[in-house]
C-alpha cells in the first residue's frame, strides 16, 4: 500500500488543483484531467522504473498489466472528484477525501493480489480484475451520461 500511496497522490494532486480553481467543469474535462494524469504517471513509471532496467520485454508486459490498473485507479478518482464538484458542505469534503483514498486502496488491492507470495492466490488476482474492470465500464457509462445531460 505505501507505493499507492505515493502514486495515487501524485497524480490527484495536479488534476485536484485544477478541479478546484475551476468555477464551472464538465464531467469530460474533469474525466480527462485523471485519466491522463495516470496514463503520464503510469508512462514515466514504466520507461524510468521498468523499460531501462528490466528492458522491453518487461515494458511491455508491464503495458497490459499496469496500464489498465492505473486508469481504473483514475475512473475512481474522477467519480469522487465528479461528485466534490457538485455537493456542498460536509459532502464536499467527504468526496475530496474519498478521491484519494478509494484509489489507494484499489491500487494497493491490485499490487497485492498481483504480487503476492502464494501462486495458489492468483486466482483473486484474476477476479479482482475482472471486478475492477467492470466497475471502470459502469463508472464509464455514468460520466457519458452526464456528459450528454451537461
Amino acid at each position: 500500500f505505501g507505493v499507492a500511496i505515493f502514486e495515487e497522490g501524485y497524480k490527484w494532486f495536479i488534476p485536484t488543483i485544477l478541479t478546484i480553481k475551476e468555477k464551472v467543469i464538465s464531467s469530460f474535462d474533469l474525466l480527462s484531467y485523471y485519466v491522463f494524469s495516470s496514463i503520464g504517471f503510469a508512462l514515466s513509471e514504466n520507461i524510468v522504473f521498468y523499460a531501462i532496467p528490466g528492458g522491453l520485454s518487461t515494458s511491455i508486459r508491464r503495458m497490459f498489466l499496469a496500464f489498465p490498473s492505473h486508469i481504473c485507479d483514475a475512473l475512481w478518482m474522477s467519480l469522487f472528484m465528479y461528485l466534490f464538484t457538485k455537493y456542498k458542505g460536509i459532502y464536499k469534503c467527504l468526496f475530496l477525501c474519498l478521491g484519494l483514498i478509494v484509489p489507494m486502496i484499489v491500487h494497493g488491492l491490485y499490487n497485492s493480489f498481483l504480487y503476492g507470495r502464494d501462486p495458489s492466490l492468483t486466482i483473486y488476482y484474476y477476479i479482482y480484475c475482472v471486478v475492477l474492470y467492470l466497475s471502470s465500464i459502469i463508472i464509464l457509462i455514468y460520466f457519458y451520461r452526464k456528459q450528454k445531460a451537461d
